[in-house]
C-alpha cells in the first residue's frame, strides 16, 4: 500500500494495542476488588464499639459496582448521535483475544462465588449474568455469544428422564452397554428401550465401562465422550447435569457438591450439615436462573 496508508495502519494497530492492554488491565482490577479478602480490606464497614464512629470504610459498594458492571448488558451510545444510534455492550465477551482471555476469567470469578461478599451479592451475579446473556441483544454483540451456558445444565425431575438422555445418546453413538467376561461387548444400544446403561453405576477397576459410569464425584465420561458429572438435589427430587467443558461454572459448583456430598458421605444431618445446604443453594439457583431466562 501507499507511506499514508501505511502509516494509519500501523497507528491504528498502535491505537488498538493500547486500548486492550488498558482494558485487560481495567478487568484485572475489577476482579482484584472482587476477590480481596476481608483480611486485606474488609467489605463491611467497621465502627467504634463505644463511639460509634467509623473506623474503616467497607469496600462492599466497589465490590458491588465491579460484579453490576461485568455480569450485565449494558446499552451504549456513540460520541456522534448523528452517526449512529449506539448498541449494547458486554465488558466480559467483547475485545480482542488477549481482552477475553482476562475478561472472562474476571466473569467467571464472580459467577463462581467464593469470595468475601454479602450473601445476596453472589446469587445477584448469577441473576445478571443470566438476564444479560439470554437477552435478544446478546448474540449479536458479542464474540462468543456460548458463554450463556456457563451456568446451564440439564434438570430432569424423573429418573427415567435422566437415564434416557444418556441412552439416547447411547443409540446415536452406537454404545456397548454389556460385556462378556473377557471384555468383549455383547450388546450394543439400539433403541432407548432395549439400553441399560446407567451412568450412576460406581465404576470399579475391573469394570469395562469403567470410563463411563460414576467416579466418587460423580464424573464420567457420556456416549459421545463428553465430559460429564452428575448430582441429586433430593428436596427437589430432581437430577441435575452439567457438561464439564460447556458448563464451566455450573460444574464447579456441582464438584463442589459432591465433594461434600459423596466423597465426604454428608447427609445434612449434625453440626456439619451446614455445608451440605450451602453448598446445594448456588446449585439450585443456577439452574433456577438460567431456566428463568433460557
Amino acid at each position: 500500500g501507499s507511506p499514508s496508508g501505511q502509516y494509519y495502519d500501523q497507528l491504528t494497530n498502535k491505537f488498538e494495542a493500547e486500548v486492550a492492554a488498558a482494558s485487560s488491565l481495567s478487568a484485572a482490577a475489577y476482579e482484584a476488588i472482587v476477590q480481596q479478602s476481608s483480611g486485606q480490606r474488609p467489605f463491611k464497614t467497621t465502627f467504634d464499639p463505644y463511639y460509634g464512629d467509623t473506623t474503616q470504610q467497607g469496600i462492599i459498594v466497589d465490590k458491588l459496582v465491579a460484579i453490576t458492571g461485568f455480569t450485565s448488558l449494558w446499552k451504549t451510545d456513540n460520541y456522534d448521535p448523528n452517526q449512529a444510534q449506539g448498541g449494547y455492550l458486554a465488558s466480559f465477551s467483547t475485545g480482542d483475544a488477549a481482552y477475553s482471555t482476562v475478561a472472562e476469567q474476571a466473569v467467571k470469578s464472580m459467577i463462581g462465588g467464593g469470595y468475601d461478599i454479602f450473601n445476596y451479592a453472589t446469587p445477584s451475579a448469577v441473576l445478571a449474568f443470566s438476564q444479560a446473556t439470554h437477552d435478544v441483544n446478546f448474540p449479536s454483540v458479542v464474540n462468543r455469544p456460548e458463554t450463556r451456558d456457563w451456568i446451564g445444565g440439564h434438570t430432569f425431575g424423573r429418573l427415567q428422564d435422566f437415564l434416557d438422555f444418556f441412552r439416547d445418546l447411547a443409540v446415536q453413538n452406537h454404545f456397548a452397554d454389556q460385556y462378556d467376561t473377557s471384555g468383549n461387548p455383547t450388546h450394543y444400544c439400539t433403541s432407548i428401550a432395549d439400553c441399560t446403561y446407567d451412568p450412576r453405576v460406581k465404576a470399579t477397576p475391573e469394570d469395562p465401562l469403567v470410563r463411563f459410569h460414576s467416579d466418587v464425584y460423580n464424573q464420567f465420561l457420556g456416549p459421545g465422550f463428553r465430559r460429564w458429572i452428575w448430582s441429586y438435589i433430593q428436596d427437589r427430587n430432581a437430577y441435575v447435569i452439567s457438561d464439564r467443558d460447556r458448563n464451566v461454572a455450573t460444574f464447579v459448583i456441582q464438584f463442589n457438591y459432591n465433594s461434600d456430598i459423596y466423597f465426604a458421605e454428608e447427609d445434612g444431618s449434625g453440626e456439619s450439615g451446614y455445608s451440605a445446604y450451602r453448598l446445594q443453594l448456588p446449585l439450585k439457583y443456577f439452574y433456577d436462573y438460567y431456566s428463568q431466562y433460557n
